[in-house]
């Protein structure tokens, strides 16, 4: 069976090509077709060149606690806020979690304390409750307690 002489040929230009070669250009202005009409621009749109920074990189070291620390507090405000003005019932979860939060920021462990302070919020069908606190703490307890941590942090 011999092969036809149209399937023997190169391969056509066209097959496997690009419509659209984009510019790469190291300096200056480098201009793309839009793939739609905008109303606010023409057919054509002007790309700033990406240019690097000759400043050194951060060199704060505490730059991540500061941050986590300062979510820690937000997060614990806030539920504080929700668990006094009523938003959320205190229960035994969330005394749980508003307790291993205040734990976690006191050992300094703020990007814990943050994500226990959120699961707060997290209402997903939990189990009923199963254990036993050993101390009784209520609300303005605990409150008191994350008090005393900030103001001895400060």
């Amino acid at each position: 069976m011999a092969l036809s002489p149209r399937s023997r040929r190169a391969p056509s230009c066209r097959v496997g090509t690009l419509r659209h070669k984009p510019r790469m250009d190291t300096g200056g202005e480098r201009e793309q077709p839009l793939p739609y009409r905008c109303w606010l621009a023409s057919s054509r749109i002007a790309v700033a060149p990406i240019k690097m920074s000759n400043e050194p990189l951060r060199q704060d070291v505490d730059f991540d606690r500061d941050f986590w620390r300062a979510y820690a507090r937000r997060d614990l405000q806030e539920a504080f806020r929700a668990l006094e003005d009523g938003h959320i019932a205190f229960g035994s979860w969330e005394r749980l979690y508003l307790s291993a939060a205040i734990d976690h920021f006191r050992y300094r462990n703020f990007k814990l304390a943050a994500t226990s302070a959120q699961r707060i919020f997290s209402e997903r069908r939990r189990q009923p409750f199963a254990g036993r606190f050993t101390q009784e703490k209520d609300l303005a307890d605990l409150r008191a307690e994350y008090e005393g941590l900030t103001r001895r942090e400060q």
